[in-house]
């Protein structure tokens, strides 16, 4: 079971999981475990910001 906890204007979301990783996707539903909160709002950072310089 996993619960959203963060949800951004560009499309990625975070779900925190039972085990205490998030769960970490786009806007395509592309999704990642990534084991820490700071690294996955990192993960996410860096790619909005890889977006909006396109």
């Amino acid at each position: 079971m996993t619960a959203r906890i963060a949800h951004t204007p560009l499309g990625h979301t975070i779900d925190v999981m039972d085990n205490g990783h998030y769960w970490v996707c786009d806007q395509d539903q592309n999704c990642r475990e990534i084991s820490g909160l700071w690294e996955a709002e990192e993960y996410i950072r860096e790619r909005e910001v890889g977006i909006r310089d396109v």
